[in-house]
């Protein structure tokens, strides 16, 4: 690692958790830690390391990419009328044989129910168990998919990637997909070279990335490969009095853990004073 191994380069651990944030009314996705003046390793830092990291699989897969806990709206028209249903926020699943009894979590039959109370009619599902694809029906009036319906993500999980009808059967453009996030991207404005990843909305803040491994309501544990890994240098030194934290997925929406606290290591590299 070149200079620095000079004899005049410290290292430390830090421990940054979402539970020591400066504000307990913060979303443990989205915090600030206030660093203490006195902490003299967080003076001249010269690189970080994320060592481990600790993060629960406590996001929906069903969800708005907010931290404000809004339900998600599926939109769509029907008879030439815009309708909106609320989906409340939640973890499904897609029951495949749509054969009654179904779960009280289906996602399919959620939907059904939200759009009978709002129209007083009934659509229904079917899945096409050869080629895996979702089709949603109406007996006798038109359904439609327009351009600005694709932009909520529910329409994108169950298949349907572009416009389509008015006709009183959709069928999805490919197979489902409610499992949610496959990895999550931690960002640390403070923390970037700069050089890493593109955040949209903070700029380039990109420290890590963690797989997730375990199903719903399990934690998910990381741990550096080698000792070269996740390496972040700085053209000068830093001298840093606080951290904001952000936690996202691969397209760089907000992921709402539900304030399940979670846990970092970070290894920093300094010099003396």
């Amino acid at each position: 690692m070149g200079d620095l191994f000079d004899t005049s380069i410290r290292t430390a651990t830090w421990r940054i958790s979402s539970h020591d944030r400066s504000n307990l009314n913060d979303n443990t996705s989205v915090f600030s830690v206030d660093i203490p003046h006195s902490t003299t390793s967080f003076r001249n830092v010269l690189a970080i390391q994320l060592l481990t990291a600790t993060i629960p699989t406590s996001f929906y897969n069903i969800d708005t990419y907010t931290v404000t806990g809004e339900d998600p709206v599926l939109s769509f028209y029907y008879n030439g009328g815009l309708i909106e249903l609320t989906i409340p926020r939640g973890q499904y699943i897609i029951q495949t044989e749509r054969v009654a009894p179904f779960a009280s979590n289906d996602l399919l039959t959620t939907i059904e129910n939200e759009f009978n109370a709002v129209t007083g009619s009934s659509i229904s599902w079917a899945y096409d168990s050869i080629k895996n694809l979702l089709t949603l029906t109406h007996a006798t009036n038109s359904l439609e998919i327009k351009s600005e319906n694709l932009d909520l993500n529910i329409w994108e999980k169950l298949g349907y990637q572009k416009p389509q009808g008015p006709a009183t059967t959709l069928t999805a453009d490919t197979l489902p997909n409610i499992s949610g996030p496959q990895e999550l991207f931690i960002h640390v404005s403070q923390l970037s070279n700069n050089v890493v990843d593109l955040d949209s909305d903070n700029g380039i803040s990109l420290i890590g990335n963690i797989f997730i491994n375990t199903p719903f309501g399990s934690t998910n544990h990381y741990q550096i490969g080698s000792s070269m890994a996740n390496l972040i240098r700085y053209d000068t030194k830093r001298y840093i009095d606080s951290l904001d934290v952000r936690v996202r997925d691969s397209r760089g929406r907000l992921i709402n853990l539900n304030n399940q606290d979670w846990t970092m290591l970070l290894r920093a590299y300094y010099c003396i004073e």
